[in-house]
């Protein structure tokens, strides 16, 4: 499933994982949240769903989550 984030005048496109947690996500959208930056990387609260950690979850900081796309590809 596609969803998209969207930060001041910032659109990004994101694909949801077929999972558990992918699904309860899509179940509470539209939501609005305050975000924290780390250098390039921006985190966001969901604390509306409350999940155990899955069984083929991944680190965080061996994926790349959102990568930028150019337009014109």
């Amino acid at each position: 499933m596609k969803i998209e984030i969207k930060i001041l005048d910032i659109n990004i496109i994101c694909i949801l994982r077929d999972n558990l947690t992918a699904d309860k996500i899509a179940l509470i959208l539209p939501l609005k949240s305050n975000i924290n930056v780390w250098g390039d990387e921006i985190y966001f609260p969901v604390e509306s769903i409350k999940l155990k950690l899955e069984d083929n979850a991944k680190d965080p900081n061996q994926l790349l989550i959102l990568k930028n796309i150019p337009q014109n590809t």
